[in-house]
């Protein structure tokens, strides 16, 4: 199982501490969603992480700053893919230029899991449990459901949304190839420690390196 993390909307206290520390700890992948943040202030915020850690970030906005970053790559809303016209086009010809970069996106939908495209490196499927961060977010979809559509998928997926230590073996039984912690790292007391706890639970069920 791999495992991302995925930054807070808002700016927490002492983020980049626990951000950085996360790297250090064997963080592979952090997803900055940001949704608020001005090109400006985005371009701000990127200059906090060290260089050596860039190349780890997937950007959720701003998308111009991937390359001028050298970020790892992509991520795309549901609003991107509705707002953009001639998306698919879009995405095949990032996939074909620009191949070293991640591409990803995020479903709440079966039937839109289902139809999800080759051309993606990885999706996040949310919620899968009742959400930390996210009070009136609950599961709509049991896991047998996705367990029938995750079998047959060609696109890996990441479960999220109430993702906790006790929640990754059932993620994992049920098709997932990964987990994608929000909730768990920053509305936790120690997110150092919880991080550390669900990489090892996901190391120990195989296959946890990106």
């Amino acid at each position: 199982m791999k495992v991302v993390v995925v930054t807070e909307k808002n700016d927490p206290q002492n983020e980049f501490s626990v951000i950085n520390q996360l790297f250090k700890d064997g963080l592979k992948v952090l997803h900055v969603r940001k949704p608020d943040k001005t090109e400006k202030e985005m371009y701000d915020w990127l200059s906090q992480i060290h260089k050596s850690f860039r190349k780890r970030l997937v950007l959720h906005q701003h998308h111009n700053l991937v390359t001028r970053f050298k970020c790892k790559g992509y991520h795309f809303t549901e609003n991107d893919r509705a707002r953009k016209s001639g998306f698919l086009l879009y995405l095949k010809l990032l996939k074909f230029f620009g191949a070293k970069f991640s591409l990803s996106t995020s479903f709440h939908e079966l039937a839109s899991l289902k139809s999800s495209n080759k051309f993606y490196t990885y999706v996040f499927f949310s919620p899968v449990f009742k959400s930390i961060s996210k009070e009136n977010s609950v599961n709509k979809v049991s896991l047998r459901k996705l367990y029938d559509v995750l079998k047959s998928s060609k696109v890996k997926a990441f479960a999220l949304g109430g993702i906790e230590l006790d929640k990754i073996e059932p993620s994992s039984e049920a098709g997932f190839k990964g987990v994608a912690l929000l909730g768990a790292i920053w509305l936790t007391e120690d997110p150092i420690k919880a991080f550390k706890e669900i990489k090892k639970k996901c190391k120990d069920l195989g296959n946890s390196d990106f």
